[in-house]
């Protein structure tokens, strides 16, 4: 019987989230746009559901999301647009929760680059480990 409710409430659901996706399609469209105005990238950009957490909006895109070469301020600037353009319904509530497919929008931005091009030492760098050119053993049997 607790299957069966679960089960129920599972397919109840899906439908709420189907629909609310659905209208946020008119913000997807003109996040894509702002984007690309932003950075130049041309990519897909689809809105795969929003899930109402609380008094939060979790929202999730597909994984082209993660083609934008994302900054540490571009992610305040996309929480900022995607607030802008959230339907009048869903004022009310926060916006909680970024992801591109699995990846939480936060743990996408690259790091600085310096005056040379390369990316700024930070803490979360790892060191290079050093490996030796590969040199093919001579083979045994080689004539003199």
């Amino acid at each position: 019987m607790r299957k069966f409710l679960i089960l129920i409430a599972l397919a109840c659901s899906l439908p709420l989230q189907a629909q609310t996706a659905r209208e946020f399609k008119p913000a997807t469209d003109s996040l894509r746009a702002r984007l690309h105005r932003r950075t130049t990238v041309d990519s897909f950009l689809k809105m795969k559901k929003v899930l109402k957490q609380g008094t939060a909006l979790d929202f999730y895109f597909s994984k082209e999301l993660g083609d934008y070469p994302w900054r540490s301020g571009d992610i305040e600037w996309f929480r900022d647009q995607l607030r802008d353009l959230t339907p009048k319904a869903y004022r009310a509530y926060t916006l909680g929760k970024i992801y591109a497919d699995r990846n939480e929008l936060v743990t996408l931005p690259m790091p600085a680059l310096t005056s040379s091009g390369r990316p700024a030492e930070t803490s979360l760098r790892a060191e290079r480990a050093f490996r030796p050119p590969y040199r093919p053993l001579a083979e045994p049997w080689t004539l003199l």
